[in-house]
């Protein structure tokens, strides 16, 4: 239902304005990925009752 919801906000949207759509690609769809992963993730930890601090890493070699 939520896709349906998105197409229909698009086309309406296009078709308001005149403007021609812009696909945002596959790295788009990567992000929103990751970005879910680590929501769950710390969703996860939550659950288990832990406290949960996230920093970005400051060692470039660390993967």
């Amino acid at each position: 239902m939520a896709v349906t919801h998105k197409i229909l906000v698009i086309a309406w949207n296009l078709l308001s304005t005149g403007a021609f759509y812009d696909d945002p690609g596959a790295a788009a769809a990567i992000k929103v990925s990751k970005e879910q992963q680590r929501r769950r993730a710390i969703r996860q930890l939550e659950a288990l009752g832990l406290t949960v601090t996230v920093e970005p890493r400051t060692d470039p070699g660390a993967a």
